[in-house]
């Protein structure tokens, strides 16, 4: 059966004044299967009728009465003994050790330290069971100590007494840890044992040698062919235990990496042939250093080979233009995520993907692994859509500014034509017509400015910036002025504070274009006497919510959930294009990394109920 802390077998005998469970109790809670006795007779009763893996014999002293116990013990059972003891004389504990004790512990300090400490060693003792030893030595005293040292330590033994025997176990053994090798044997040179061992396995076994005389010149030469470490003869039991378990954890430690790489081998070998398998750019990243891509995001990145971009940083796929917000989102680790991006190709073309991030654990290292679409035809698409949307905006816009001009035009006109017949009759008084100058000047400066809001809007390829919620908001509504006062539309406002968004704000502005035009329609079409637009911004975490409620009796159930695809519209062919919603859900949603949604609801204004729907916008603030 293979050992494990649930299957180890522990006794304890407690051979002290005053009773205690509490090695007992302990043990028990570390996972072990535990017996406690304080009765010597009832303890060698079980243990001769039990198969043990440990004794603890724990006793206030260390006499020739508990070394007579120990050596009883020995004859009824084979298991390791641990002696603990309050006695303090490290002579004793040199006599006890020659008992072929496991340990020898002295309960100076904490109980529950030393507990700990006998935890660990079974620990080591149920791996060792995995790790086997060739002992080639031809003095059988030193051979047969070795060997019990060994198995008190619970490795595997392989024992050869000469050369020749030592050469065939090599050859027989499937797998060896480590090899104990006499340095003067009979039969044959220790150097072409040395020379077999790191011929016969593909990893490093390292031999460590018996030597009963210190011969630097031979040691060196040893050491240059592949000698790891000496044990001068006789043995000293704690020196050598100490040696073979440091040089055994170091090849566990060893074991486990070439495992480890392994395994991650195979998981990238399995990663290769899934990613080269997609149509999507997949490129793997260790603490954003690449470590593999597949041949579709070669292609995408005009890369010949793998090796052109292992190694590289993240950030040498970005432009350097690219915003610090972005390459902020594209550096984190431990986000898994998805957003627009322009990336740049190994010839320095920028082209514009959208990419979905995952984090994972592999083999216990985080791996990112960036999945790229690239963007160019879709966006010269959603350009198309956009540029019509844009065209159906601009005949709004056309209206609203026909509305704007029409008073300041009128105003202009009087005020003109006031001067001219002022004069011609000869009555121009000249304070007056300095006024109606003046004010001509003014209303020209009106229209000015409206020129150039009309014009900002219009503009194309701006930057992402950051930008203020309110701004924006106030920017929409004076573009609109004229139609929702011709409507007798009330806007009401409220804002938690003048938050600071991030993107680009003529596109956010068209977006709230197309939300509040739409809800102004609504109004109109369907006779609403009480014609209200309210808007809301709050803080929600680290999120701005931004909500537009109008009173136009709210969205048909049956296209409620159709309103954000594109072409589709409500209003007769001549009237509307359906493309205003689907372009303000990509500008919020892809553009902004937002959330966008709407719902019928009422809403109350000055202890009044109204009802419609309420666009709700979730956007990320920029801290």
């Amino acid at each position: 059966m293979k050992k494990s802390i649930n299957n180890f077998k522990i006794c304890i005998l407690n051979n002290t004044k005053k009773s205690s469970t509490l090695i007992y109790d302990n043990l028990k809670s570390y996972g072990y299967d535990c017996s406690n006795f304080d009765d010597i007779e009832l303890f060698n009763k079980y243990i001769s009728e039990h198969t043990l893996d440990m004794i603890i014999f724990n006793s206030d002293k260390a006499t020739d009465i508990e070394e007579y116990m120990i050596k009883g013990i020995q004859e009824i059972s084979d298991a390791n003994i641990i002696f603990l003891t309050s006695q303090i004389d490290l002579s004793i504990k040199d006599k006890f050790l020659k008992l072929n004790l496991l340990d020898y512990k002295i309960k100076m300090s904490n109980i529950l330290t030393i507990l700990s400490e006998i935890n660990s060693l079974i620990k080591k003792l149920i791996l060792n069971t995995r790790e086997t030893i060739l002992v080639i030595k031809k003095d059988t005293s030193t051979r047969r100590q070795i060997e019990t040292l060994l198995k008190l330590r619970h490795y595997n033994i392989i024992i050869a007494s000469t050369g020749s025997q030592g050469w065939k176990a090599i050859d027989k053994a499937k797998d060896l840890s480590l090899i104990i090798l006499d340095l003067n044997l009979n039969d044959m040179d220790s150097l072409e044992i040395i020379d077999k061992t790191k011929r016969s396995f593909t990893h490093n076994i390292p031999v460590i040698a018996l030597t009963v005389q210190y011969n630097p010149i031979a040691l060196q030469q040893n050491i240059s062919n592949g000698l790891s470490d000496l044990i001068k003869v006789p043995i000293i039991n704690e020196e050598f235990n100490l040696k073979i378990d440091l040089w055994i954890d170091n090849i566990r430690q060893k074991r486990e990496l070439r495992e480890h790489q392994a395994k991650l081998e195979e998981s990238l070998n399995g990663f290769q042939a899934l990613a080269n398998a997609t149509i999507e750019g997949l490129i793997m990243f260790d603490n954003n250093i690449c470590v593999d891509a597949n041949d579709a995001s070669l292609k995408l990145f005009k890369y010949n080979t793998k090796d052109e971009l292992i190694g590289k940083n993240i950030l040498t796929i970005v432009p350097e233009s690219l915003s610090s917000y972005d390459k902020q989102e594209l550096l984190k680790n431990d986000v898994d995520h998805e957003f627009e991006i322009d990336m740049i190709k190994q010839d320095g073309e920028i082209f514009p993907t959208q990419i979905k991030e995952r984090n994972i654990n592999i083999n216990n290292r985080q791996i990112k692994i960036i999945a790229i679409l690239d963007l160019t035809d879709i966006k010269r698409k959603e350009d198309m859509l956009h540029q019509q949307s844009k065209l159906a905006s601009m005949g709004e816009m056309m209206q609203n500014i026909a509305h704007q001009w029409r008073q300041p035009l009128s105003a202009i006109s009087i005020a003109a034509s006031g001067i001219k017949l002022n004069q011609e009759l000869g009555i121009l008084d000249e304070e007056d017509m300095l006024e109606q100058l003046d004010d001509i000047v003014e209303r020209t400066e009106f229209l000015s400015t409206t020129i150039s809001d009309f014009q900002n809007f219009l503009k194309q390829n701006q930057p992402r910036d950051e930008f203020y919620l309110k701004a924006s908001i106030e920017k929409v509504l004076k573009l609109i002025n004229a139609n929702i006062s011709a409507e007798d539309i009330l806007i009401v406002q409220k804002y938690e504070e003048d938050f600071i968004l991030y993107g680009i704000a003529n596109e956010f502005v068209q977006s709230l274009l197309n939300i509040i035009n739409n809800a102004k329609d609504a109004m109109v079409l369907n006779n609403i006497k009480d014609r209200i637009i309210k808007i809301e911004a709050k803080r929600v975490k680290e999120n701005v919510e931004l909500t537009i409620h109008d009173s136009a009796n709210g969205i048909p159930k049956d296209i409620i959930e159709k309103i954000f695809e594109p072409y589709f519209t409500t209003k007769h062919q001549s009237q509307g294009t359906g493309l205003g919603l689907y372009m303000t859900y990509q500008m919020i949603v892809d553009k902004m990394n937002g959330k966008i949604e709407v719902v019928n609801k009422k809403f109350k204004y000055e202890e009044n109920e109204y009802f419609g729907a309420e666009f709700k916008l979730i956007l990320p603030l920029q801290m």
